[in-house]
């Protein structure tokens, strides 16, 4: 629908702009804090000196990766 919007209106519908890279990077944000997430969760099915290691660095980057999401969050809201 939007695409067809783009044409009908003589925009490029397949072109970069400052707002799409933003949100393409949002969404890139989003995926990555998913993934760092998913890492907190194996830590959990694992034992030993290595949990250890993987719970603490998870705990230390996890609370920043919850604020740069929201804000990522809100900024593609404004968008």
């Amino acid at each position: 629908m939007v695409r067809g919007i783009f044409e009908g209106l003589g925009l490029d519908p397949d072109a970069s702009s400052p707002g799409r890279e933003v949100v393409h990077d949002i969404g890139a944000s989003v995926v990555k804090a998913l993934n760092w997430e998913r890492s907190g969760q194996v830590t959990e099915n694992i034992k030993g000196d290595r949990a250890k290691v993987l719970r603490t660095a998870y705990e230390e980057v996890e609370g920043d990766e919850d604020e740069h999401l929201y804000h990522g969050m809100g900024w593609g809201r404004e968008l």
